[in-house]
């Protein structure tokens, strides 16, 4: 026999403050996954937990250059979820139930459909140290740069996707995803209107060597569907290395990745990326970092016929390089120039609740982009200096589970990014955000098995 105790259950939050529109919801399939978990709870542990996610930001030059006959924008985004998580013997089932919205995006009274799902997976473990993992989730691997889920957004990244996992006791570690997509219920392949990649494969190998170094391998291979022909699908890859190094009170991290393939319209790709941050502890309260992070550039005064802009594929942009996001896809917002990112860093603990984090970064083009006034005849280049971002951030843990995030960033941009974003370089460019993060544990179920 096994019987089921229950701690911190709190009913009345659940529905009090999770405000869900149950019809809604109850046409989600997925959501017929719920009543297994909860009519499990006798074989496994439940836990249900929620993120209530606020964030006003005040844009005046937020992305891209202020514009003098626009007024700034006050914007509020608001993301809600519940959490679904069982676990029994073998078995690991989650599921997460998301709203995310923009204060005033929907007239109130009408139906909103902003209510999905953002992961719902199985995962079973086969052995000890072999597992696979099936369905809807977030995959992030070294750091967030090339794998991860853009969590400042209020719609993070999923994938759909199905992983074959190693590990042996978090010392060598090794992960096999696989992804095919297709956008209907079809009989043939036909054309794929998603703005996303076909197939997706991961190979990743992870290694602590010891308490002082890990290392990791990783190769990502898309497929991306050709443009203009739905039967050709065009393979990239994405390839290399990251270290941990700790010794004492001096870290480094670094990575070095090449990408090859093609692109959709079939043109060769030949570029790379590197990023080295030594990070230094003063003492048990501050410590500070200097960084650089090269993503390679076209040339536009030489036309090799090569694709020579680095794509971080799906690797977070916001706060690697800056707050303001100006550089997220970094070879569409760089006119393929590339980036060359050069920054300093500090954390400081002001108290156990209260943290303070500055940054400065100097963004440079790695190539070349044309100036104004180029002609095919008389091709010019550009500046590469595009200009010097100041980022602060103050966070305080005000209660459990709970956080305010208080946020300002300047951009002194030069006139080279008049050539990459709308607007005038002239003046300051501003940023403000507050945001209130709210976790709490809803349910805990704690199951006890009798001697056999």
């Amino acid at each position: 026999m096994k019987t089921t105790t229950f701690e911190n259950f709190h009913l009345k939050n659940i529905w009090l403050g999770f405000n869900f529109r149950i019809p809604m919801l109850l046409k989600n399939s997925s959501l017929l996954f719920l009543f297994f978990l909860i009519g499990s709870l006798s074989y496994g542990q439940l836990i249900i937990d929620a993120e209530y996610r606020l964030r006003s930001e005040l844009r005046d030059g937020y992305k891209s250059l202020s514009i003098d006959s626009l007024s700034p924008a006050l914007i509020t985004f608001q993301r809600t979820r519940l959490n679904f998580d069982y676990k029994h013997d073998k078995i690991h089932a989650y599921i997460s139930v998301q709203d995310a919205r923009i204060w005033g995006e929907n007239k109130w009274g009408t139906e909103d459909p902003g209510i999905g799902i953002h992961q719902a997976f199985i995962k079973y473990s086969i052995s000890e140290q072999l597992a696979v993992k099936l369905g809807r989730q977030e995959i992030i691997y070294d750091r967030n740069r090339l794998m991860g889920i853009k969590n400042w957004g209020n719609v993070p990244i999923v994938h759909d996707a199905a992983i074959l996992q190693f590990n042996n006791e978090d010392q060598t570690k090794a992960d096999l995803v696989l992804a095919y997509n297709n956008d209907s219920d079809k009989i043939y392949e036909s054309n794929y209107a998603v703005d996303m990649y076909k197939y997706l494969t991961v190979l990743r190998l992870y290694n602590k060597f010891s308490e002082e170094l890990n290392l990791s391998f990783l190769t990502i291979i898309d497929g991306n569907q050709a443009i203009g022909n739905y039967k050709k699908v065009y393979a990239r890859g994405t390839s290399g290395i990251f270290a941990e190094i700790n010794i004492d009170n001096f870290m480094i991290d670094a990575m070095g990745y090449y990408q090859y393939g093609k692109s959709k319209a079939g043109i060769k790709i030949s570029s790379y990326f590197f990023h080295v941050k030594p990070t230094f502890m003063v003492n048990e309260n501050l410590k500070i970092g200097l960084g650089i992070d090269y993503l390679s550039g076209d040339n536009a005064l030489d036309n090799n016929n090569k694709d020579n802009a680095f794509s971080t594929v799906f690797g977070d942009g916001h706060g690697f390089y800056g707050y303001m996001d100006y550089f997220t896809n970094i070879p569409t917002h760089t006119n393929r120039g590339g980036l060359n990112d050069i920054y300093l860093q500090a954390d400081y603990k002001l108290s156990p609740k209260l943290s303070l984090t500055g940054a400065i970064h100097n963004f440079r083009l790695t190539n070349n982009i044309l100036d104004v006034g180029s002609t095919p005849i008389n091709p010019v280049a550009a500046k590469k200096q595009l200009g010097i971002e100041l980022d602060a951030v103050l966070a305080y843990k005000f209660y459990p589970n709970s956080t305010l995030t208080v946020g300002y960033s300047a951009m002194m941009a030069q006139k080279s990014m008049e050539l990459i974003k709308i607007g005038s370089s002239k003046g300051v460019q501003n940023w403000l955000f507050v945001a209130v993060i709210f976790k709490p544990e809803l349910f805990r179920s704690i199951n006890k098995e009798t001697p056999k």
